[in-house]
């Protein structure tokens, strides 16, 4: 049974190339190179020449060395993917998800992660990695991309940064928007390849219910399907907040090759 499992991170000036190695599973990463089962990046700007795993490497390492002090330099969208589907499945709602997303308007990397949890079953789970500097059109080089932007002369600055300053409470508001859509576009392909919408993504208190639900009853836990969802839900959880520390110093990325792999939208 598809659950609902959706978090956001952000990431710090020097944490986006080792960040990117890590999802990427690349460099000192690569023993675990198996567990990607899908990769693709795109809405690069001009100066990023190569279209593969160098120029990704390129991207994410001027973006660390160029972006204002302090200054976010990546988000991330964690999701559950239905283990009900198979890779083709998985495939398509992804790539629909970054289409709905992320269309022309930031530099991003996804990978689909896939291994085998405690219960035998398969574990995937999407990393959506994504610069939040919008593509306008104007060319920028490196030094000058991550700049403040010049809003009286925008080619004199960087880029704009979307959602720059918001207060927590608006951050909430878009992120349980974000929330709503991942659920309707996950039913919806549920529903296509034949299997019962079951992600719902609002919390306990939007359910109706008195208090969070930790505790299961032995009735429960001896229904074969309740099991399995509720052994997905755990195994889910500790994956996306087990994520692996990542090393702060640069690491070389070799060239590699993921099982499936395309360039979206188009490196320019």
């Amino acid at each position: 049974m598809a659950i609902g499992m959706l978090s956001v991170r952000v990431g710090k000036k020097g944490k986006a190339l080792p960040h990117s190695q890590y999802i990427a599973k690349l460099g000192k990463f690569a023993k675990d190179s198996d567990q990607v089962e899908y990769q693709t990046w795109g809405n690069m700007p001009d100066w990023v020449k190569s279209n593969d795993s160098q120029g990704l490497q390129v991207f994410w390492e001027m973006a660390d060395l160029h972006e204002r002090k302090n200054g976010s330099v990546y988000r991330e969208h964690i999701i559950a993917l239905p283990r009900e589907f198979n890779v083709k499945q998985r495939v398509d709602l992804v790539n629909e998800w970054i289409d709905n997303e992320m269309s022309s308007k930031y530099p991003f990397q996804a990978v689909i992660h896939n291994k085998i949890g405690l219960d035998g079953g398969e574990q995937p789970h999407l990393h959506l990695m994504f610069n939040e500097r919008v593509n306008d059109g104007i060319y920028r080089p490196a030094e000058q991309l991550f700049k403040r932007y010049n809003s009286k002369y925008p080619s004199q600055g960087g880029a704009k940064k979307d959602n720059t300053g918001l207060p927590p409470w608006e951050r909430k508001i878009q992120i349980k928007h974000l929330r709503e859509r991942w659920e309707i576009l996950v039913n919806e392909h549920l529903l296509k390849n034949g299997f019962e919408p079951t992600v719902d993504m609002r919390n306990w208190q939007e359910r109706g219910l008195e208090s969070e639900p930790e505790n299961y009853s032995i009735k429960l836990m001896n229904d074969p399907d309740f099991r399995q969802a509720y052994s997905e839900m755990v195994t889910a959880k500790r994956e996306l907040s087990e994520l692996a520390p990542i090393a702060e110093k640069d690491l070389a990325i070799p060239d590699a090759k993921p099982r499936y792999s395309s360039p979206r939208l188009g490196f320019k």
